[in-house]
């Protein structure tokens, strides 16, 4: 399993937008201020959430134990927080709404075999050319075949013809073109 990459979601605002500036502010609130951060992923202190005397966040029953809602999802959207359109969740918030439950239990065991995600890597030029040209066919060509495998639409005896196939494609032009990033990513971060 791969971890959640650093940068996942973008947002920006349309040259329709009537008020540009409230639109980034409200953006930068949500997602950049920690007072943004909490609400987001708590709710509203003293309604949804209060700190107990270690200064640990505890949900209230209103997510906890809320009849009305089929989740502490539900019950946390109800008052403004998770919201489905704006995602910039933090684990520990995410681990507390399944506190003492099996996805708690599911998380905390695949957690220690995941892997940190390919990192987001600007291509040279060259690379992106390349790139652009090449992997547009090639993955669909790798997602559909994977299916038919998975379904048993196709052999498996056909798998050496598969992997030909998507080297005939440029499969190993992309794998040196993520290598290539790979390598800068690590000279950057001085690994």
């Amino acid at each position: 399993m791969t971890k959640r990459g650093l940068t996942w979601h973008y947002y920006g605002i349309t040259s329709a937008c009537e008020n540009p500036e409230t639109a980034i502010q409200w953006i930068d609130y949500v997602y950049a201020s920690e007072d943004g951060l909490m609400l987001y992923n708590y709710g509203i202190e003293g309604m949804s959430y209060e700190y107990d005397a270690d200064g640990n966040i505890q949900f209230t029953d209103l997510i906890t134990n809320n009849e009305t809602y089929t989740s502490a999802f539900s019950a946390l959207r109800s008052i403004g927080a998770w919201p489905t359109y704006f995602i910039n969740d933090s684990g520990e918030a995410f681990m507390k709404i399944f506190e003492g439950t099996k996805v708690e239990t599911a998380c905390k065991d695949a957690y220690g075999n995941m892997e940190d995600p390919f990192p987001e890597m600007l291509g040279t030029a060259e690379e992106s050319e390349v790139y652009t040209s090449v992997w547009p066919d090639l993955s669909t060509y790798l997602d559909e075949m994977f299916t038919a495998f998975v379904i048993g639409t196709e052999s498996l005896d056909n798998f050496d013809k598969y992997v030909e196939t998507a080297y005939s494609m440029g499969m190993q032009d992309i794998i040196d073109i993520k290598g290539a990033q790979y390598a800068r990513y690590q000279e950057i971060v001085g690994k």
